[in-house]
């Protein structure tokens, strides 16, 4: 659900681009270290710092429109992940905390809109690891470059290292009665399916000694 009414679809669009396009066009910048804010933080966001992380956009992009009328929100949530080859579990970290925002419009309800892609589109298309660059130090660069490589032997021993440890939290640490339970049926069940191929083939056996006789 949403708000009662609401502007036009059109219109609606319009503002949001007009909003995108401000942040596009001026000194904005993505950073995880912008200036301490005052008092009226988004005020001072827009028009003197204009530096930022995805809460700043989000949060400053929902004012806007909030201001010509449009309702909107900020969304939080995650935004990626690193699927793991090895064991096909997805890994989400901190770093894939995101903020993006929400416009509502009488026609089409609630449409979901990224204000940080206006100014760093790498940020969304990539996770923030990759996105931003991280200082090596002592001549580690190289390195970093292999990690970044899935198919390199750096990648390859991390995967690794990270299924082995998926693997403890989910059979030693988080091995609740549920998931013994489910060890046990497929335990039986596999036993079920030895027992009945030594029963075969001890039938078989039987049959070819009679023949024999």
């Amino acid at each position: 659900g949403g708000p009662a009414g609401g502007v036009p679809a059109a219109l609606a669009q319009r503002l949001s681009e007009a909003v995108l396009a401000r942040f596009r066009g001026g000194r904005f910048r993505y950073t995880l270290a912008p200036p301490l804010l005052g008092r009226d933080a988004v005020d001072d966001f827009l028009f003197d710092s204009q530096a930022g992380f995805c809460e700043h956009y989000a949060g400053a992009y929902v004012v806007l429109m909030r201001a010509m009328g449009v309702a909107a929100r900020v969304v939080t949530g995650y935004q990626g992940g690193e699927l793991n080859p090895v064991d096909g579990y997805l890994t989400v970290r901190q770093s894939d905390a995101h903020a993006w925002a929400e416009f509502w419009s009488a026609e089409a309800g609630w449409r979901r809109v990224d204000p940080t892609a206006a100014v760093a589109p790498a940020r969304v298309e990539r996770n923030l690891a990759r996105a931003l660059p991280r200082p090596a130090a002592f001549g580690l660069a190289p390195l970093l470059a292999l990690q970044d490589d899935p198919s390199s032997w750096l990648a390859r021993l991390r995967y690794h290292y990270a299924a082995l440890n998926n693997s403890w939290n989910q059979w030693v640490l988080d091995y609740n009665p549920d998931r013994q339970r489910s060890f046990l049926e497929e335990l039986g069940a596999a036993l079920g399916n030895w027992r009945g191929a030594a029963g075969a083939a001890l039938v078989a056996a039987l049959l070819a000694l009679l023949r024999w006789r």
